[in-house]
């Protein structure tokens, strides 16, 4: 087939944006994007569903995108998988009770040969339509550690990991993780300096802060005495190395340890790395103590992380640590037999790729320094959870705000439901925007060479 390409579709419920696998029915395959468009769908019956430019009727079971497609040369050619993400507004239930996703075809011998019209056929997918709903993990700070930033009566302590959004000192642009390394009472505190800053910060106006009181604390000293920090392997430190330009987290992958800002003195390993961390000199660090932690043995027999939905892992995947879902119970694990559950809005049957012999902790329910605030398996769509002002959310946004893939936001308006309306995150003037995904692919669709066979997917909601 010649070129092809991805588009965005903006209409008033949000955007779509649909990939489809395209494969050659021989021993080779090929790999693109095709452009999709949207149409005014007013009735029940299938009108032309490729015109550019109109809007998206937020109701009911009707085609929202139209794929118009041909094959140019033997082997003739077809659709192998289709994934659909669903960027909202106002979010996305997604009705259990119907197909989620299945396609309309046109029938070369009924109605008008290449539009979509009353004439065509609905053609389901054979074996499996898959949902995935990004899951909502809150973590909440006591009522004392979380307030307005123009407080002046919250206790913030020297190694109190927060959470805020800050101009200058330091310089920032969004919300984000931050060391408390001079404590102070209330945040408007003159005193009070994040991220060994010499000055006091500047907040967003409007803007809020949280803070976690961490399992250890110290301040490196540049010398082999003192200024030491005792961890273990699965510990989640925030320190600021020097190959970095700001604090950030880290997991110490070595075993009962200490972690320091001297290198004949530090034995810790971070992120796997070399003895020497390379934590800047004379700079404040704490660690967290996870709610269970694993080394991958990358093999069959052992070194599973067990998770539940929802839960907060610390993993490296493609070679970098970070943080990420669960999307998908079960256990984690390097070896793809024996690997079971998904991260990040992943399908179940997709590899996270852990890297092998790697260090993985988690943050659940229970167990730790901190615990996560929401239960197993609450999703974008829930509507009975109570959400506070202060407390942090890791999830992923499409609108409101907009983000890429999962990240932590501070929830600056609470509410009951996370799809409730009064929420807010991150002072945005609208209630979140949150991803809706879903794939197929079991249904190949071949159509004939030089002649398109246009195909509308209806997307039930």
């Amino acid at each position: 087939m010649n070129g092809g390409y991805v588009q965005r579709i903006k209409a008033p419920l949000g955007t779509i944006l649909v990939t489809l696998g395209i494969s050659c029915i021989s021993a080779f395959a090929l790999y693109f994007f095709i452009e999709l468009a949207t149409a005014a769908i007013t009735t029940a019956d299938l009108t032309d569903a490729t015109s550019v430019g109109q809007t998206v009727k937020a109701s009911a079971t009707y085609p929202v995108i139209g794929i118009n497609v041909a094959s140019n040369s033997d082997p003739i050619e077809a659709i192998a998988s289709v994934t659909v993400t669903l960027n909202g507004r106002a979010g996305f239930q997604y009705s259990a009770s119907a197909p989620g996703f299945s396609v309309k075809e046109d029938n070369k011998s009924s109605g008008t040969v290449g539009l979509f019209d009353a004439g065509d056929s609905l053609a389901g997918f054979s074996v499996q339509s898959v949902s995935v709903n990004p899951q909502f993990t809150m973590l909440a700070p006591t009522t004392t550690k979380a307030a307005l930033v123009t407080d002046s009566l919250m206790a913030l302590t020297a190694g109190d990991i927060a959470f805020t959004n800050t101009s200058l000192h330091p310089a920032g642009t969004a919300y984000n993780w931050h060391m408390v390394t001079t404590g102070a009472t209330g945040a408007s505190s003159t005193l009070l300096r994040l991220d060994n800053a010499t000055s006091a910060p500047v907040f967003i106006v409007g803007s809020r802060i949280s803070a976690f009181a961490p399992a250890g604390t110290a301040v490196g000293n540049g010398a082999t005495a003192d200024g030491t920090l005792s961890v273990v392997r699965g510990d989640l430190v925030f320190a600021k190395r020097a190959t970095e330009s700001s604090y950030n987290w880290y997991i110490v992958t070595t075993a009962t340890t200490t972690l320091s800002d001297d290198a004949t003195e530090n034995t810790a390993q971070l992120n796997g790395q070399s003895n020497d961390p390379a934590v800047i000199s004379a700079t404040r660090y704490s660690n967290i103590t996870p709610s269970g932690t694993v080394t991958d043995n990358g093999t069959t027999t052992g070194g599973l992380l067990g998770v539940a939905l929802g839960d907060l892992v610390f993993l490296n995947i493609g070679g970098t640590y970070g943080w990420h879902s669960v999307t998908g119970s079960g256990n984690l694990s390097s070896d793809a037999t024996e690997n079971t559950a998904a991260i990040d809005g992943a399908f179940s049957s997709d590899e996270p790729a852990i890297g092998i012999g790697s260090v993985m902790s988690k943050i659940a329910s229970s167990g730790g320094t901190l615990q996560k605030a929401t239960s197993d398996n609450t999703q974008i769509t829930n509507t009975s959870a109570t959400l506070t002002a202060g407390a942090i959310a890791f999830t992923e946004t499409g609108y409101a705000p907009s983000a890429n893939g999962y990240e932590w936001h501070m929830i600056t308006t609470g509410g009951t439901g996370v799809d409730g309306a009064a929420i807010r995150l991150d002072n945005q003037a609208e209630r979140p925007g949150l991803n809706l995904k879903a794939r197929d692919l079991t249904r190949p669709i071949t159509f004939s060479p030089t002649t398109p066979a246009p195909i509308a997917a209806p997307i039930i909601l």
